[in-house]
């Protein structure tokens, strides 16, 4: 029997529907990772690090596990409706790095596990211990006023005779804040500093910064690690060198960008751990048993050129603690 025209388009058809149905199927089998930044695209480096570990464990991006993301851009006020658009994807995992992204994701789902790389869970009331988290929320964290104080000690080791440190940040930003109140009192007395808010909501106001510093006295800048444009630590640098600040940040790659000092948490090996907890929690593991992981791994960062176009030299103490010196 000969073979018509319309048997040969119904048969197309039906084979194209077939694929159709097949590819929609595996999409929904494929498990989806829901990734929550405070940073545009071009500075999650916290996801691709996560995605690295991920493919260490044996996924494929595309086949064996899929991303959707979501970028405040740099304007935390943002995160919340970014999460519950999250959450509108069903994700079987949500993943996070900021203090402000773990409580907007914590806010848009009670039942989605939450993976989380931020400063202080016990402490902010996120999670009752480390141990047995419980709820929906697990992954690693570490002791924030801890770190804070360690930069303030490099800082006045560095730079002797420094006695009113400048902290630059957002006003917003809760983590400093608690800082600020818990363990910035204590340790100024220690060191003999005195430590001076200085606050900038956007990345316009950083002139005007550096001349109220000028006015109050300042002689050396703790850089807070904001969402902020990676070009405005470059000025920040930039202009901490004009105004002849010492200055140490927790910003990855300040120092590269002409800041003195970097201490940070070596945040590339923290989010590629992050995989592990994707990897059990995929395989039905319950966040809430999974105990959270108190990372400690820190980095320092010393820049000498800056070093010696501030008149400084580092003295030893400072360069034997430091994991890169850049000359």
């Amino acid at each position: 029997m000969p073979i018509t025209r319309t048997f040969l388009v119904a048969l197309v058809s039906s084979l194209l529907l077939a694929s159709f149905d097949t590819n929609a199927q595996q999409a929904q089998t494929i498990p989806t990772i829901g990734v929550l930044a405070n940073t545009s695209p071009g500075q999650a480096f916290c996801s691709e690090r996560l995605k690295a570990g991920l493919h260490d464990l044996g996924y494929v991006e595309g086949h064996t596990i899929r991303f959707v993301y979501r970028y405040a851009e740099g304007k935390p006020e943002s995160l919340p409706a970014l999460a519950a658009e999250l959450v509108q994807h069903t994700p079987n995992v949500l993943f996070t790095w900021a203090a402000v992204g773990v409580l907007a994701a914590q806010q848009a789902t009670t039942t989605i596990p939450i993976v989380v790389g931020t400063a202080d869970l016990v402490t902010t009331g996120i999670i009752p211990n480390l141990a047995q988290p419980g709820g929906n929320i697990t992954g690693l964290t570490w002791y924030g006023p801890e770190l804070f104080g360690k930069r303030l000690e490099v800082l006045k080791d560095a730079v002797p005779r420094i006695t009113r440190v400048g902290l630059l940040g957002h006003p917003d930003n809760p983590v400093v804040n608690r800082h600020m109140r818990d363990t910035g009192p204590t340790v100024a007395r220690t060191l003999g500093i005195e430590i001076h808010r200085i606050d900038i909501r956007t990345t316009d106001e950083v002139e005007g910064a550096f001349a109220a510093m000028a006015e109050r006295g300042i002689d050396a800048l703790l850089v807070v690690d904001e969402a902020w444009p990676i070009g405005h630590y470059h000025r920040v640098a930039e202009l901490a060198t004009t105004h002849r600040l010492p200055t140490i940040s927790a910003r990855a790659g300040f120092a590269a960008e002409g800041g003195l000092l970097e201490h940070r948490l070596d945040t590339a090996l923290m989010c590629r751990r992050a995989a592990t907890y994707v990897d059990k929690l995929l395989k039905g593991a319950k966040p809430g048993d999974l105990p959270i992981e108190r990372f400690e791994k820190s980095l320092l960062i010393a820049n000498l050129k800056t070093a010696g176009a501030l008149g400084l030299t580092l003295p030893p103490s400072v360069l034997s603690q430091a994991d890169e010196v850049i000359k």
